[in-house]
Formats: C-alpha cells, sequence, structure tokens
C-alpha cells in the first residue's frame, strides 16, 4: 500500500505539469479566427451570387444540397437529396442551350469523389466517370439509367424541348 502512495505521489506532480491550458487556449484560438474568416468568405462568396443572380435567388452548397457555379456563376446545377430533385439553370446571355447542355451532362456523368469538387468557385473541375455519382438514381425517357455522354445528350434534347423562353432557363429533373 505505501508503494503505491509513494508512486502516486512521484507521479501526480509529473502529470499535472504536463497538462497545461495554453496549448488548448492557442487552438481555439486559432479555431475562433479560422472559423471566422470562413464565415467572412462565405458572406463575400453568397454576396457575389446574390450580385449575379439577385436577391432571393442565392443558393449554397450544404449537408443535403449540392450546388455547383460554372460559367462565371451564370450556369448552376442543384441536386436536392431531400426532394430529390436536379435543377440545372443559366442566366447566360449568349448561347444559354448550349451552356444548359454542358452544365446537365456534366451534373449527370459527375463522378462520386466529392473532394475533387470545388463547390465555391466556378472552375468548370467536375471530374466525368464511368461509374457516375447518381448513375441508376437518374434515368432517361426509355427508363434506362444514364452512364454515357449520348444519354445525357438525350436528357438535354427533351429538357431544352420544355425548356420556357425566358431570361432565366431551366431544367428540372426527379432522382
Amino acid at each position: 500500500m505505501m508503494k503505491k502512495l509513494l508512486a502516486l505521489a512521484l507521479v501526480a506532480p509529473l502529470l499535472i505539469s504536463c497538462s497545461s491550458k495554453k496549448g488548448d487556449d492557442a487552438f481555439n484560438e486559432a479555431y475562433v479566427k479560422d472559423t471566422n474568416g470562413f464565415d467572412i468568405l462565405m458572406g463575400q462568396f453568397a454576396n457575389n451570387i446574390e450580385n449575379i443572380w439577385g436577391m432571393k435567388e442565392v443558393l449554397i452548397a450544404g449537408p443535403k444540397d449540392y450546388v455547383k457555379y460554372t460559367d462565371q456563376y451564370l450556369t448552376r446545377s442543384h441536386i436536392n437529396f431531400d426532394e430529390g430533385t436536379i435543377t440545372v439553370e443559366t442566366i447566360a446571355g449568349t448561347d444559354p442551350a448550349a451552356h444548359l447542355r454542358q452544365a446537365i451532362i456534366t451534373t449527370l456523368l459527375m463522378g462520386d469523389d466529392p473532394g475533387s469538387i470545388d463547390l465555391y468557385s466556378d472552375a468548370n473541375d467536375v471530374q466525368i466517370s464511368k461509374e457516375p455519382f447518381l448513375y441508376g438514381q437518374v434515368v432517361d425517357n426509355t427508363g434506362q439509367p444514364i452512364r454515357w455522354e449520348g444519354r445525357g445528350d438525350e436528357v438535354c434534347r427533351l429538357s431544352a424541348a420544355n425548356a420556357p423562353a425566358k431570361a432565366q432557363y431551366r431544367a428540372e429533373n426527379r432522382l
């Protein structure tokens, strides 16, 4: 019993001296700075989208929403996983059908590696995959899953035929 108390008496001061709040405070301060910086950047991003799309048209990716802007933020793809919808829209002034077509095909055929996509830029960095992320969840008008560009192009053709003639062009499909 005496040996255990002696060992505890020797180890306790060492353990107490090793613990420090300074490291935790530095970590918390860095975390707060990073979080505040991220909030500022997200606010600027949302403001830029608002300036282009309008006050009530800001869409930003979240846990249940994939949103990707392309074409200098004039075209966007939105997958709402809760509602099971895919919406592709453009406000491009020149050749909106081509912008929609490219965005639809890219969205339908994108790979399943979310780390390869920068959701906060307008870069067209979405990788086309042999096994698309949405494969089996979206089908064409014949009920076939979309794996290749030809089927994606057919979906575009049908969507364009039903698209309204207005300033904002939109194609929507159910998952």
